[in-house]
Protein backbone atom coordinates (compact mmCIF):
# COMPACT_ATOMS: atom_id res chain seq x y z
CA UNK A 1 0.00 0.00 0.00
CA UNK A 2 1.14 3.54 -0.71
CA UNK A 3 1.54 5.94 2.14
CA UNK A 4 0.14 9.11 0.54
CA UNK A 5 2.27 11.25 3.28
CA UNK A 6 5.71 9.69 1.54
CA UNK A 7 4.35 11.02 -2.41
CA UNK A 8 6.53 13.67 -3.32
CA UNK A 9 5.45 16.78 -5.47
CA UNK A 10 6.28 20.31 -6.42
CA UNK A 11 4.14 23.42 -6.99
CA UNK A 12 1.01 22.56 -8.73
CA UNK A 13 1.85 18.56 -8.71
CA UNK A 14 -0.93 16.37 -7.67
CA UNK A 15 0.75 13.36 -6.32
CA UNK A 16 -2.72 11.22 -6.70
CA UNK A 17 -2.19 12.08 -10.59
CA UNK A 18 -0.47 9.13 -11.85
CA UNK A 19 -2.02 6.85 -9.27
CA UNK A 20 -5.69 7.39 -9.20
CA UNK A 21 -7.22 10.68 -11.19
CA UNK A 22 -4.79 9.94 -14.04
CA UNK A 23 -6.29 6.63 -14.34
CA UNK A 24 -9.71 6.89 -13.60
CA UNK A 25 -10.14 9.63 -16.25
CA UNK A 26 -9.01 7.40 -18.75
CA UNK A 27 -11.52 4.55 -17.85
CA UNK A 28 -13.65 7.34 -18.92
CA UNK A 29 -11.79 8.29 -22.09
CA UNK A 30 -12.26 11.78 -20.57
CA UNK A 31 -8.93 14.54 -21.66
CA UNK A 32 -7.44 16.60 -18.34
CA UNK A 33 -9.13 19.59 -19.85
CA UNK A 34 -12.59 17.99 -20.04
CA UNK A 35 -12.01 16.19 -16.45
CA UNK A 36 -11.91 19.63 -15.08
CA UNK A 37 -14.92 21.03 -16.92
CA UNK A 38 -16.99 17.55 -14.80
CA UNK A 39 -15.23 18.75 -11.49
CA UNK A 40 -16.49 22.28 -12.21
CA UNK A 41 -20.06 21.01 -13.44
CA UNK A 42 -20.45 19.15 -10.10
CA UNK A 43 -19.12 22.02 -8.01
CA UNK A 44 -21.49 24.47 -9.44
CA UNK A 45 -24.44 21.71 -8.87
CA UNK A 46 -23.20 21.55 -5.11
CA UNK A 47 -23.10 25.13 -4.84
CA UNK A 48 -26.80 25.61 -6.43
CA UNK A 49 -28.10 22.48 -4.11
CA UNK A 50 -27.23 24.72 -1.35
CA UNK A 51 -28.65 27.80 -2.46
CA UNK A 52 -32.06 26.31 -3.19
CA UNK A 53 -32.18 24.39 -0.34
CA UNK A 54 -31.92 27.36 1.25
CA UNK A 55 -34.25 29.32 -0.43
CA UNK A 56 -37.24 26.33 -0.20
CA UNK A 57 -36.13 26.14 3.47
CA UNK A 58 -36.60 30.22 3.72
CA UNK A 59 -39.75 30.34 1.55
CA UNK A 60 -41.58 27.38 4.20
CA UNK A 61 -40.40 29.20 6.91
CA UNK A 62 -41.21 32.62 6.17
CA UNK A 63 -44.92 31.73 4.69
CA UNK A 64 -45.22 29.75 8.02
CA UNK A 65 -44.32 32.63 9.93
CA UNK A 66 -44.03 32.22 14.20
CA UNK A 67 -45.46 28.76 13.83
CA UNK A 68 -42.90 27.63 11.98
CA UNK A 69 -41.13 24.95 13.27
CA UNK A 70 -37.50 25.28 11.60
CA UNK A 71 -36.14 22.42 12.43
CA UNK A 72 -38.20 20.13 10.81
CA UNK A 73 -39.11 22.47 7.58
CA UNK A 74 -35.39 22.35 7.42
CA UNK A 75 -35.35 18.31 7.76
CA UNK A 76 -37.90 17.89 5.11
CA UNK A 77 -36.45 19.95 2.68
CA UNK A 78 -33.62 18.26 3.05
CA UNK A 79 -34.88 15.16 2.19
CA UNK A 80 -36.65 16.40 -1.13
CA UNK A 81 -34.55 15.29 -4.39
CA UNK A 82 -33.49 18.45 -6.37
CA UNK A 83 -35.85 18.42 -8.69
CA UNK A 84 -38.88 18.56 -6.34
CA UNK A 85 -37.20 21.59 -4.62
CA UNK A 86 -36.68 23.10 -7.88
CA UNK A 87 -40.43 22.68 -9.09
CA UNK A 88 -41.37 23.91 -5.61
CA UNK A 89 -39.60 27.18 -5.92
CA UNK A 90 -40.64 28.13 -8.86
CA UNK A 91 -44.62 26.54 -8.18
CA UNK A 92 -44.35 28.78 -5.00
CA UNK A 93 -43.02 31.84 -7.23
CA UNK A 94 -39.84 32.40 -5.12
CA UNK A 95 -37.99 31.54 -8.30
CA UNK A 96 -38.46 33.12 -12.27
CA UNK A 97 -39.66 30.71 -14.70
CA UNK A 98 -35.91 32.18 -16.14
CA UNK A 99 -33.83 31.16 -13.39
CA UNK A 100 -35.66 27.66 -12.81
CA UNK A 101 -35.45 27.20 -16.22
CA UNK A 102 -31.09 28.03 -16.04
CA UNK A 103 -30.82 25.71 -12.11
CA UNK A 104 -32.72 22.57 -14.52
CA UNK A 105 -29.93 23.04 -17.23
CA UNK A 106 -27.18 22.54 -14.74
CA UNK A 107 -29.32 19.96 -13.08
CA UNK A 108 -29.84 17.69 -16.45
CA UNK A 109 -25.98 17.67 -17.38
CA UNK A 110 -24.94 16.89 -13.59
CA UNK A 111 -27.65 13.86 -13.94
CA UNK A 112 -26.17 12.89 -17.39
CA UNK A 113 -22.75 13.35 -16.41
CA UNK A 114 -23.80 11.18 -13.15
CA UNK A 115 -25.31 8.53 -15.44
CA UNK A 116 -22.56 8.42 -17.73
CA UNK A 117 -22.40 6.14 -20.80
CA UNK A 118 -18.73 4.85 -20.81
CA UNK A 119 -19.49 3.27 -24.23
CA UNK A 120 -20.75 6.67 -25.45
CA UNK A 121 -18.40 8.83 -24.19
CA UNK A 122 -18.21 12.75 -24.36
CA UNK A 123 -21.12 12.36 -26.73
CA UNK A 124 -23.08 11.79 -23.81
CA UNK A 125 -21.87 15.74 -22.74
CA UNK A 126 -21.13 17.58 -25.35
CA UNK A 127 -20.31 20.59 -22.65
CA UNK A 128 -17.11 18.75 -21.77
CA UNK A 129 -16.05 17.90 -25.38
CA UNK A 130 -16.58 21.75 -26.94
CA UNK A 131 -14.84 24.69 -24.97
CA UNK A 132 -17.97 26.50 -26.71
CA UNK A 133 -20.43 24.15 -25.55
CA UNK A 134 -18.92 24.59 -21.76
CA UNK A 135 -18.72 28.18 -21.77
CA UNK A 136 -22.45 28.29 -22.88
CA UNK A 137 -23.18 26.18 -20.28
CA UNK A 138 -21.47 28.46 -17.53
CA UNK A 139 -23.18 31.18 -18.70
CA UNK A 140 -26.42 30.16 -17.38
CA UNK A 141 -24.85 27.97 -14.48
CA UNK A 142 -23.63 31.42 -13.82
CA UNK A 143 -27.04 33.41 -14.38
CA UNK A 144 -28.28 30.73 -11.75
CA UNK A 145 -26.23 31.06 -8.93
CA UNK A 146 -26.41 34.80 -9.16
CA UNK A 147 -30.42 34.68 -9.14
CA UNK A 148 -30.23 32.84 -6.43
CA UNK A 149 -27.36 34.89 -4.82
CA UNK A 150 -29.02 37.43 -5.41
CA UNK A 151 -32.35 36.62 -3.34
CA UNK A 152 -30.09 35.24 -0.30
CA UNK A 153 -27.50 37.31 -0.09
CA UNK A 154 -30.17 40.16 1.65
CA UNK A 155 -31.76 38.07 3.78
CA UNK A 156 -28.80 36.67 5.67
CA UNK A 157 -26.92 40.31 5.86
CA UNK A 158 -30.23 41.39 7.14
CA UNK A 159 -30.56 38.74 9.53
CA UNK A 160 -26.74 39.18 10.32
CA UNK A 161 -27.13 42.54 10.98
CA UNK A 162 -30.23 42.96 13.19
CA UNK A 163 -31.67 41.23 15.57
CA UNK A 164 -34.75 39.42 14.28
CA UNK A 165 -33.99 40.42 10.87
CA UNK A 166 -34.02 36.67 9.96
CA UNK A 167 -37.08 34.31 9.35
CA UNK A 168 -38.86 33.16 12.82
CA UNK A 169 -36.68 30.19 14.31
CA UNK A 170 -39.46 28.74 16.36
CA UNK A 171 -39.10 24.97 17.24
CA UNK A 172 -41.93 23.34 18.09
CA UNK A 173 -42.54 19.42 18.07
Amino acid sequence: MIELENLAGGFNVDPLEGLLWGPLRESFGLAPEQWKRLTEVVTLHMALDRFLFLRVTLGLTMLAGDRANVQRITRRVNKMRFAARLDLAQDAGWISEDLADDIAVVNGLRNRLLHFDVKRGVDEAPELASPEAFRAFTQRGARAWAGLAAYLMPVVQRAAEEPGGAPPATSQS
